[in-house]
């Protein structure tokens, strides 16, 4: 049987969704144990938003999968030995410059993945941080000036960057629209979609606060609520900017 392109866009849609699932997995593997990591992974599986999100022809689902995957990238290098974290960080350079390839959106997730490897590295290896900016930073030009040479060989033009401005640009627009009309209908009500990721949060703050008996989980609490605090911030900046 032949590869037909509805086969293929099946294929891709299915890996990303492993892609995001198996890297959730590993996170949580790395950070509280297997248990965790297949309750949680499960149950990410089976969530209609993230289905939606990785089902339909979007940047969305791609996005997830990539996100995860680098901060499952970011947590193994801060476990690993010298050597082998700087292969893992030239592999999350390659993955974020993907990230901002496909959408410069993302560009704004950047702190959290900073604090996340800071402070993940700060309790495991103790590698040096600025040292090791040179490893990611060498994967994102990697990748970058692949991807410019082939586009160039296809296009005869090296700005292959140019589509993903031009992308970026309309989405912003219609975020600033967006942000008219929830100002014009609901206030200043946060959209609705909101709602789930503050609820994790409120949780994860309380039991940040709880000072759990078991001191080992308490640098993943800190590392997972400041993480979320920038990413959400972020994203509420995003839709409410204008």
């Amino acid at each position: 049987m032949s590869l037909t392109p509805i086969i293929a866009n099946y294929l891709l849609h299915l890996l990303v969704c492993f892609t995001a699932i198996l890297s959730l997995y590993g996170i949580l593997l790395r950070l509280f144990g297997r248990q965790t990591g297949l309750i949680v992974s499960l149950i990410l599986s089976g969530y209609p938003w993230f289905l939606r999100a990785v089902g339909w022809d979007y940047l969305d689902g791609f996005g997830i999968a990539q996100v995860m995957l680098m901060l499952y990238l970011l947590i193994w290098a801060a476990q690993a030995d010298r050597v082998r974290a700087r292969r893992i960080l030239f592999a999350a350079g390659v993955v974020f410059a993907s990230l901002l390839v496909s959408n410069l959106f993302w560009a704004g997730l950047l702190p959290s993945f900073i604090v996340v490897y800071h402070l993940s590295n700060a309790e495991n290896q103790r590698h040096k941080v600025v040292f090791n900016a040179i490893w990611p930073a060498l994967g994102a030009a990697a990748l970058i000036l692949i991807l410019a040479v082939f586009y160039e060989m296809v296009t005869g033009n090296f700005n292959f960057i140019a589509n993903s401005l031009s992308f970026t640009q309309k989405i912003s627009d219609a975020a600033a629209q967006n942000n008219i009309m929830l100002h014009k209908y609901y206030g200043q009500m946060p959209a609705f979609w909101h709602a789930l990721p503050l609820l994790v949060a409120v949780i994860s703050i309380f039991m940040l606060l709880r000072k759990p008996s078991n001191l080992e989980y308490r640098w993943q609490l800190r590392m997972a609520v400041i993480s979320y605090i920038l990413a959400d911030g972020f994203l509420i900046f995003y839709h409410f900017r204008r």
